[in-house]
């Protein structure tokens, strides 16, 4: 009971990711260490959560599509496994249908969450500043209670249960269970090379590939190497770096403190996420230090830029303060003179800048930056390093927390003027780009050293004897690993399924292992 309890309280730490501004400590490489603390095997809990990222890898929350929940899984599978001795094979396999589950079952509470969203709108068109803050953690508390009874619960009733299961399968199941969970991490990075893949950049993968195959280069190493390229290809770029004026045509209202109040606040984007709005209920609770301030004898204004908070905005967590800064400039300057601009004008201004700036956040930040604090955590957590987890989060949250600062005092220094300014010395595309150049380097060596796909098929022909493996590793090291890695990526743009894929993926693997040619 304690165990299960403590687990269900993991997960709830898990959640508070949307506390602190999506950190990403929600990932198994991170709470697998925790469920192997509670259970007494941190070892053991260590090496199931790196494998369970490495199977996780692809899955990006994207839009609201969530195919498989990293966190529930990545629990459930790491508890379930050292709780009943299957190993990390068993908790690969169980990762998926867990994940798969709760995705589903998790819908039940944004269905609810509903209601709030009502009482939410209602204190935002009465100006009701007070309420914002309840609602907005009102949701995150439901949200965590909902969480912590049924992984709780799961726990509880369930591990014996799957236990048995496990402990019954004979051993050429299991044997084919360790070779099917080894191919998984191929459709992560199949579905990671499809969000960043062009064909300027596209050699690199490969070169990735080759450091790690022909070299035995480690992640590591790959990354460096990458980061070090793509600080080359953006410092030589014939038109050189930009400059932009920090020239405003107002007085700020806003003192650094009043950012910095921002700043903290934006990390709680998520806590209220919904369907109806996903990230808007959060970015009103961000910016109302700023609103109001900037309407403070004006309740017709500050109940009319709620509003306008509230409405539909999907943006990458990590760089949604870009978008707050600016936003924050044009309604100080509307709240100042009413009669200069449109207020219709910073709904579109949010808008417009909602899908390139998710674009490019999305791919750098959940495709990206996250592939690299993996691959290096996970080449660390296979080994049993109790450093991995430290090493995910901090690879990964230096660079977002620095991103989202600056970002903020920056944009709502420049005002409307940046994106003007970024769009004629063309750096969000120059940023993208070796940004790409970084995470296909970085995947075309993990390809290389963490999907393992080979066959122990011997041919004797004319009295000679072929190692299969052997052969096919004199042609390229590695060769069926990238062939399964690009056949996933060209499935993904056909959209098959991403559950589809990886219980296909999984089954095939253990069917071709038990006939012998895996």
């Amino acid at each position: 009971m304690l165990e299960s309890v403590l687990i269900g309280l993991i997960s709830v730490i898990g959640l508070c990711t949307y506390l602190t501004g999506t950190s990403m400590i929600d990932r198994p490489i991170v709470l697998g260490p925790l469920v192997g603390l509670v259970l007494g095997d941190l070892t053991q809990g260590i090496i199931v959560g790196a494998s369970i990222e490495l199977a996780f890898m692809g899955v990006m929350y994207v839009g609201g599509a969530v195919p498989v929940n990293a966190l529930a899984g990545g629990i459930i599978a790491t508890a379930i496994a050292i709780k009943t001795g299957t190993g990390v094979e068993a908790a690969l396999a169980l990762a998926i249908p867990a994940g798969a589950l709760f995705s589903l079952v998790e819908k039940i509470y944004y269905i609810g969450i509903q209601y709030i969203l009502r009482k939410f709108d209602t204190a935002c068109e009465n100006a009701e500043v007070e309420k914002i803050p309840k609602l907005h953690f009102l949701c995150f508390a439901i949200w965590s209670t909902f969480w912590f009874v049924t992984t709780f619960v799961t726990i509880q009733f369930g591990s014996s249960v799957v236990g048995d299961f496990f402990n019954s399968l004979p051993e050429a199941v299991n044997n084919g269970i360790s070779a099917g969970t080894a191919i998984l991490p191929a459709l992560g990075f199949a579905l990671l090379i499809n969000a960043i893949w062009n064909k300027q950049t596209a050699a690199f993968y490969f070169i990735g590939f080759a450091l790690a195959a022909y070299l035995g280069m480690d992640t590591i190493g790959i990354s460096v190497l990458a980061a070090c390229i793509g600080v080359l290809f953006f410092t030589l770029d014939p038109m050189g770096l930009p400059s932009f004026s920090s020239e405003n045509n107002h007085t700020p209202m806003l003192t650094k403190k009043d950012l910095k109040r921002i700043f903290w606040r934006s990390l709680t984007l998520e806590a209220s996420f919904t369907y109806e709005r996903y990230h808007g209920t959060g970015y009103t609770y961000s910016v109302l230090p700023a609103l109001t301030k900037f309407y403070k004898d004006d309740k017709e204004g500050l109940s009319g830029a709620l509003v306008r908070g509230t409405e539909f905005i999907s943006i990458t967590p990590h760089i949604s303060t870009l978008v707050m800064g600016i936003t924050c400039a044009m309604e100080e300057q509307y709240s100042q003179n009413k009669e200069s601009m449109d207020p219709n004008s910073i709904t579109a201004v949010r808008a417009g800048l909602m899908g390139p700036l998710a674009g490019i956040g999305d791919s750098i930040f959940w495709g990206i930056l996250r592939t690299v604090a993996a691959g290096i955590a996970c080449a660390m957590g296979l080994k049993g390093s109790v450093f991995a987890p430290i090493a995910f989060i901090l690879v990964y949250n230096i660079p977002h927390i620095l991103v989202r600062y600056f970002g903020l005092m920056k944009t709502y220094e420049l005002g409307i003027q940046l994106v003007a300014r970024m769009s004629e010395s063309k750096l969000l595309e120059r940023l993208s780009k070796c940004a790409g150049i970084i995470g296909l380097m970085v995947i075309g060596g993990m390809t290389a050293s963490m999907v393992s796909v080979q066959t122990p098929l011997v041919f004797n022909i004319g009295g000679s004897e072929i190692v299969m493996q052997e052969f096919l590793d004199s042609i390229m090291p590695g060769m069926l690993s990238l062939v399964v890695v690009f056949v996933m990526s060209k499935l993904v743009k056909k959209q098959v399924s991403t559950i589809v894929l990886m219980v296909g993926l999984l089954a095939s693997g253990i069917l071709l292992a038990m006939v012998g040619i895996l």
